[in-house]
C-alpha cells in the first residue's frame, strides 16, 4: 500500500510510528481502518461512489469489493 501497488491505484503515506502501530496491532483494527480510508478515498473519485448502477439501496455495500 505504501508503494501504491494496489488495484485502487492509491498510495498510503505513513510515518514510522504509524507503520509500527499497524504492525503491532494483532487484532488488525488499525489496518482495517487504513483499508477503509483507502476505499473511501477511491470511492469519492468514482461515479456513483463506485457502486454499481443497480445497487439495492437497502443493502450495505463495501466500495471496491
Amino acid at each position: 500500500m505504501e508503494q501504491g501497488r494496489t488495484r485502487l491505484e492509491l498510495r498510503v503515506v505513513l510515518s514510522h510510528a504509524q507503520r509500527e502501530t499497524l504492525v503491532d496491532d494483532a487484532r488488525g483494527d488499525a489496518l482495517d481502518a487504513v483499508l477503509c480510508l483507502m476505499q473511501a478515498a477511491w470511492a469519492c473519485h468514482q461515479p456513483r461512489w463506485g457502486l454499481p448502477p443497480d445497487v439495492d439501496p437497502l443493502e450495505g455495500w463495501i466500495v471496491s469489493a
